[in-house]
């Protein structure tokens, strides 16, 4: 695992990776920094010119220069607003493309005691921001180079202006730093309520029948109003912690706009400024205390931009599987070699609970297994072991001789099909929920796997047939049919490795005993079914039984037959 990013890391980081748009919106910001000073120092010019009491054409080249330049500012805002724009269609595509890239990758230790549906919640933090962000940038560039340039101008006209420029800076500075850890952290603990909030509105929309069911079950309104409580009680204290920040800002404006202004009135008494010079420092003024406003009432958008980020690095941070293996699986063999020696599985959901025990087998390539024993005996537990999903057990697991550990994982997976129990239908066509979008996988192929698994009537009725649209998890599906798609999906396309889980209740006896025949003498691939049916059992080449995580007994059906379950 990494150690801990915090939030302020996390958005340097953000910035660093688009450091050259960053880097333009800095440079348009200078210049129209620049540009909006000739705004107090023309005014000046023209004030003097008209205290002379004559019209001259200097008058009007002055006029049309401070025109010049306020349009010119406005273009410089322009290109600043398209580069920040630029900068939030990159953070959302790169934040979907790497949320659609981790999300299949998380190892299941990442994954302990979280449920990844609502995890991805927190993606709707991207949009806060891509606003925030561009609000930043374009808010704190304008307001820094106003800040910087009017104090740099105000030096300019007396040397009392320096002193004054360094207490205000050292002031904003001291002001982020002793403000800014409290109003971080109770911005978290408020985004930290607010999913918890939405994430028991999903569990109740989840869970319609049970509530529907439930009569008058007061538990949804009553936990909904425990954590609307929790959450506002934590708005609460996030929105004093803006008051505070406020209430200092308004007295900071008080101070220096009163320091700027008495300063100024004593140097035009003492004739050490004239009344242009006067009324341009004071536009410079405003402008620093407007630019100073700015960035405090901006600081509810940085705490909002910094929590995002941590929320959607509770996602990023998340430890992915080991793909550190550089040995690849030829894709030329018809099966694979497994072997398992002495391999012993602790289960990270289940308080390190010894799940598999020192098991021993070779299952040569191209045999069919049968795993089988009672529940909770590790049948599900081995065949996920063998699918890549555990990394950290002990022992030796070979494929093709090769060690797992040794083993590039996404070649193992390329070369081996499954349909365990966390298979699901998809939202997506028919064909992509058989294909998985594999570009390998024909459609006659497709076809193919249809008919074997008995869904020709079902696609013939289909409005669009194989480019109709399933719902999410085959809401409105008969059970029947869902497991006929997961098969489909299951044997289509060529694969070394099988491993299958009996999901087969709602299937017909004539239908499993034809799936039956062919994994067993249609199909070349090493295929391991985890089952308790004796009719699939018996065209098992061999059967493995497991009792409490360990082998029980290995052998032929007749062999085993007087210690399977009932």
């Amino acid at each position: 695992m990494n150690d801990k990013v915090s939030p302020l890391q996390r958005l340097i980081r953000l910035l660093k990776n688009e450091k050259v748009l960053v880097g333009n919106v800095y440079f348009y910001a200078f210049f129209n920094g620049l540009l909006n000073l000739s705004i107090p120092l023309g005014i000046q010019a023209i004030i003097n010119l008209i205290q002379s009491g004559t019209t001259s054409t200097s008058w009007i080249v002055l006029v049309v220069l401070v025109l010049v330049g306020i349009a010119l500012a406005g273009v410089f805002q322009i290109y600043q607003l398209s580069a920040t724009e630029t900068i939030q269609q990159k953070i959302f595509s790169n934040a979907s493309i790497e949320f659609a890239f981790r999300l299949p990758r998380l190892s299941l230790k990442a994954l302990k005691d979280k449920y990844p549906p609502e995890l991805v919640n927190r993606f709707f933090d991207i949009m806060t921001i891509q606003k925030g962000i561009s609000k930043i940038l374009f808010d704190f560039s304008i307001a820094f180079m106003q800040i910087l340039f009017g104090l740099l101008l105000l030096a300019f006209y007396h040397p009392f202006f320096i002193a004054l420029g360094f207490v205000i800076i050292t002031i904003l500075v001291l002001f982020f730093v002793f403000t800014g850890k409290e109003s971080l952290r109770t911005s978290l603990e408020e985004s930290k309520y607010k999913y918890k909030l939405v994430s028991w509105l999903e569990e109740i929309a989840r869970n319609l029948s049970t509530f529907k069911m439930a009569g008058n079950s007061k538990l949804p309104l009553s936990r909904t109003d425990e954590l609307s409580s929790d959450y506002l009680d934590a708005r609460k204290s996030h929105f004093a912690e803006l008051v505070k920040q406020f209430v200092v800002m308004v007295g900071f404006k008080v101070l220096i706009s009163g320091s700027l202004l008495i300063l100024g009135g004593i140097l035009v008494f003492q004739e050490e400024m004239n009344i242009g010079q006067f009324v341009a420092a004071e536009i410079i003024i405003l402008l620093i205390i407007n630019s100073i406003e700015k960035l405090i009432l901006s600081m509810e958008t940085i705490y909002d931009v910094l929590t995002g980020l941590e929320k959607v690095g509770s996602i990023t941070d998340l430890e992915l599987e080991s793909q550190n293996g550089m040995e690849t699986i030829e894709n030329d063999h018809p099966a694979i070699k497994v072997q398992a020696d002495n391999v012993t599985l602790v289960s990270p959901q289940h308080n390190e609970k010894r799940i598999l025990n020192a098991l021993n087998f070779t299952i040569n390539a191209g045999e069919k297994v049968g795993i089988t024993g009672s529940m909770g005996t590790g049948k599900s537990s081995l065949l996920h072991l063998l699918a890549g999903l555990y990394d950290d057990f002990e022992g030796k697991l070979l494929f093709n001789d090769i060690p797992f550990k040794h083993l590039n994982l996404e070649s193992l997976r390329s070369v081996s099909s499954n349909n365990l129990r966390e298979q699901e239908i998809f939202e997506s066509s028919l064909l992509e929920n058989i294909s998985l979008g594999r570009d390998e996988i024909t459609k006659e192929e497709v076809q193919e796997v249809i008919r074997l698994c008995g869904l020709e009537t079902f696609v013939q009725d289909l409005p669009k047939g194989l480019q109709t649209p399933l719902p999410s998890s085959g809401l409105g599906l008969a059970n029947s049919i869902v497991t006929r798609i997961l098969m489909a999906r299951c044997l289509v396309g060529n694969y070394q490795l099988l491993l299958i889980e009996d999901k087969w209740n709602d299937v017909q006896p004539s239908v499993v005993n034809q799936w039956g025949e062919h994994l067993c003498n249609a199909n070349s691939a090493t295929t391991l079914i985890s089952t308790s049916n004796p009719a699939i059992l018996e065209k098992m080449d061999r059967i493995i039984v497991l009792s409490d995580g360990a082998i029980q007994k290995i052998g032929t059906f007749n062999e085993i037959k007087d210690v399977l379950p009932c």
